[in-house]
């Protein structure tokens, strides 16, 4: 990494940090429930009295905000509520299956309420024994059973509060039957044919999902940037749901970047199948080392990714998001090799003109109008504005201050413009054009 990228990435580590700490605290693949372990991160240096008079200040004004209505619960990994939030709606919701016993929406809403509240109170526990809350939520599901049977949402319930991966494909599959057209299953389908690297029923769920606007057209145009940012044959390491499944969803349904292999990081450590399937797919030995070898998930999952590097480099190009913290590349051993090109990081052990591929990169790869002008309303806007765009600032300001050198002003001002309405759009204005003024 070049001197001027590193001061670059170090003045918007804010935007690398903040989105990589989204992932890891919202990282839940339908089914399997891979939620990360990273816990560690430091993107905030305040003082602890000041976090504590802020949370207090944050939970009492939120709870006034609240609705007093019952809400459909998207989950944490597609809305920013908070653990109030989520406790209020569960009493609602509650409410609701006492009122209206047989209405089994209310019941579904009433158990992702309840979990995405324990997922928030005690992330630890959730990552470290999730299997204790579900035993919490399991009297909520039988409970549903005795007045809705076996419908739909009662499969769907069953699917994700289980460890056993067989059983919760099995679920999902029975509640698949009953209603095809049904959405709620797409996304536990399509990560289960992922770790199988079924790609046939892998790519019939992701037809489905594109033809229903399950994902937002912010999401696959932050995913389309970023697959075209690949040349060659290539691997696209990721982290989560968002920057994962969208953009399985791409290649399989629309052919987009099918030169990239899209590796998460995260599914490599939870799952042996998924692992061993990734070598073969590379053309490399299994790896050999097991999660009981090391500390946690966490240092499990980076050995597998360096090892992935070493022994693919001679053969792939490497890349990651720019919502991967930079801190990954330090415990990776190769922060000196990252170079910023746009949207993305790439790996590469000679000096690579990164300032070339980043200005083809914006300028004739990337869809970028959406970020000025948005046509679409979608419930998941809200974290595309938040989190993901705001992985544009690095590539941007590069871009930005090269022009500005260069006396081109109104390309430096066009990157300028971009910069600020994605800060206007994210909700915390203040905060990224910190990162950047």
């Amino acid at each position: 990494m070049g001197d001027s990228d590193r001061i670059e990435i170090l003045k918007t580590v804010g935007a690398t940090s903040q989105f990589f700490y989204f992932f890891v605290m919202n990282f839940e693949p339908f089914i399997f429930s891979c939620v990360l372990q990273q816990k560690s991160l430091k993107f905030l240096h305040m003082n602890k009295k000041i976090i504590t008079l802020f949370t207090i200040i944050l939970s009492f004004t939120t709870v006034i905000a609240f609705a007093q209505d019952a809400q459909e619960i998207l989950g944490i990994a597609k809305e920013t509520k908070t653990k109030e939030y989520y406790q209020q709606q569960s009493e609602l919701w509650k409410g609701k299956t006492q009122k209206e016993p047989q209405n089994a929406n209310a019941w579904y809403n009433y158990y992702k309420a309840m979990r995405a509240f324990y997922q928030r109170d005690d992330m630890s526990t959730w990552n470290n024994d999730r299997g204790a809350i579900f035993v919490k939520l399991q009297p909520i599901i039988n409970a549903s059973k005795k007045h809705i049977g076996q419908k739909y949402e009662y499969f769907l319930m069953e699917s994700v509060n289980t460890d056993d991966g067989e059983k919760a494909f099995d679920y999902l599959k029975k509640a698949y039957v009953i209603n095809p057209d049904r959405i709620e299953t797409y996304e536990g389908l399509l990560t289960r044919y992922i770790i199988d690297q079924d790609w046939s029923e892998a790519k019939e769920v992701a037809l489905r999902i594109y033809e229903s606007n399950l994902y937002s057209n912010q999401a696959y145009l932050w995913n389309h940037n970023v697959l075209v940012s690949t040349r060659g044959q290539s691997i696209i390491f990721s982290h989560g749901d968002m920057d994962t499944l969208p953009r399985h969803v791409l290649q399989l349904a629309n052919g987009v970047g099918e030169n990239a292999f899209i590796v998460n990081e995260w599914l490599l450590g939870y799952h042996e199948k998924y692992r061993n399937k990734v070598c073969q797919h590379l053309g490399i030995r299994n790896y050999s080392k097991k999660l009981s070898d090391f500390a946690d998930m966490a240092t499990f999952k980076n050995a597998i990714v360096t090892y992935i590097i070493e022994q693919s480099k001679s053969t792939y190009q490497i890349y990651f998001g720019c919502g991967t913290d930079i801190q990954l590349f330090e415990k990776l051993g190769i922060k000196e090799n990252m170079y910023l090109t746009g949207v993305v990081f790439q790996y590469s052990e000679e000096a690579l003109d990164n300032l070339s591929l980043a200005i083809d990169n914006f300028e004739n790869r990337y869809n970028l109008d959406y970020l000025m002008t948005n046509y679409q309303f979608h419930p998941h806007d809200a974290i595309i504005q938040k989190y993901l765009n705001a992985t544009y600032i690095p590539g941007l300001n590069k871009l930005k201050k090269h022009y500005a050198t260069v006396e081109d002003q109104r390309k430096a001002e066009k990157y300028n413009q971009l910069m600020h309405q994605i800060a206007v759009n994210s909700g915390r204005q203040a905060e990224i054009e910190a990162w950047y003024k």
